[in-house]
């Protein structure tokens, strides 16, 4: 079993994901979340290639969720660019340069970046009116 769950925005380009049997058209913006044991596959589309930030995630617990979810399985795995996209790219871009660098605290500044990207997807899914259960 996986020790991980991905987490990734889509910063450019298209393409198509199958995440549990079911096909989503990602573009520029949208949030995707795998929570533990959800099968997902990614195709880029060639004409308009797929640039995405990646962020693998463990040791993850949230009040109300099981281990190693970062929403609950009910809910969609996409969500769409918002008005929080920009903010959640460009803490993972940081996270990504963070952990290139490995200077002094990357840790802590890499836990809190992750801890605010994760805090945004949960205010847009309770903007959108979907209740965290």
């Amino acid at each position: 079993m996986r020790t991980h769950i991905p987490l990734t925005i889509s910063c450019e380009g298209e393409g198509t994901f199958i995440i549990n049997n079911k096909i989503y058209t990602v573009k520029e913006g949208d949030i995707l979340i795998y929570n533990a044991g959800i099968i997902h596959e990614e195709y880029s589309n060639p004409a308009n290639p797929l640039v995405t930030f990646f962020c693998g995630i463990s040791n993850l617990a949230i009040d109300h969720l099981k281990e190693l979810c970062i929403i609950p399985y009910e809910l969609e795995p996409v969500i769409r660019k918002n008005e929080y996209s920009s903010s959640i790219r460009s803490f993972l871009s940081q996270i990504f340069e963070e952990s290139l660098l490995k200077t002094t605290g990357y840790e802590i500044i890499c836990q809190g970046l992750l801890t605010s990207s994760i805090a945004l997807i949960h205010r847009v899914i309770k903007l959108q009116n979907i209740s965290m259960k």
